[in-house]
């Protein structure tokens, strides 16, 4: 008889310490073996829905955005920044004299520098020309025209003053005085003052200009850090989203009956 009601109560303990382990091991894998009803489940869907809504519209503001930058870069893609503009400035002006069978007659050239005031750096070439036509000032206007902008350090005219001045002058009758009882001479031939009366030839004094950016103004507007901003904040705002969705699903899900 006690042998008895001792294997009665050993089995009540084996089921006791048995029913605990079945609760404890419920309460932990708890969220693993909750099923998703179907509030659940719309309630997950409006929340992506949401987060696609937001995503989309980030991700237009950043193609804007980039469209912004794009346009700017191509505005100032002449200015950006050379190192070397004095060299080609003057390089490139006297190829456009050699093309328009142009001789100057005096060149200097200025770099001016307005660092701080300025983001622009500029080089001044000062050019004059004598003895000009006006058919080698349209020629050195139609060629600076076509090749002015092409390729490094793009000039502009600044300043332009043409002046004109007579070439020879008209050959004018000297009067001489006879004495009384002498006969009138007889009249001279007019001298051959053809040559260059009433000719006029052209003094020009031009100033061409180049610019450029300074560095730090130029790495400013070409530099891909805007790019990369504009396409982190987007992976950012998207990564938030994430960490949102996956809080959301780490978070205990609406048990069935109850809303």
């Amino acid at each position: 008889m006690p042998k008895q009601q001792s294997q009665k109560k050993q089995t009540q303990l084996l089921v006791l310490l048995l029913v605990m382990f079945a609760c404890v091991t419920a309460y932990s894998f708890k969220d693993r073996l909750d099923i998703p009803t179907e509030s659940t489940i719309k309630g997950l869907r409006a929340h992506l829905a949401s987060r696609r809504a937001e995503l989309q519209k980030v991700t237009e503001e950043a193609d804007k955005y980039k469209a912004t930058i794009e346009a700017t870069q191509q505005e100032f893609e002449l200015l950006k920044h050379n190192p070397t503009l004095e060299r080609d400035a003057q390089a490139k002006f006297d190829r456009i004299l050699d093309d328009s069978n142009v001789t100057k007659t005096k060149s200097t050239v200025n770099a001016i520098q307005n660092r701080g005031k300025s983001s622009l750096q500029q080089v001044h070439i000062n050019v004059e020309f004598d003895d000009f036509s006006m058919r080698k000032l349209c020629d050195l206007f139609e060629t600076f025209g076509m090749k002015a902008l092409n390729g490094n350090a793009p000039l502009y005219w600044t300043k332009i003053t043409i002046s004109t001045r007579s070439v020879g002058r008209r050959a004018t009758p000297q009067m001489t005085r006879r004495p009384p009882g002498q006969p009138a001479p007889p009249t001279p031939a007019p001298p051959a003052a053809a040559d260059n009366s009433g000719k006029r030839q052209l003094s020009v004094s031009a100033t061409a200009t180049a610019y450029t950016l300074y560095p730090n103004a130029s790495d400013l507007i070409f530099s891909d850090t805007f790019k990369s901003d504009t396409q982190g904040g987007a992976a950012d705002k998207g990564a938030n989203g994430g960490k949102s969705s996956a809080r959301s699903k780490n978070a205990t899900p609406v048990k069935g009956g109850q809303k």
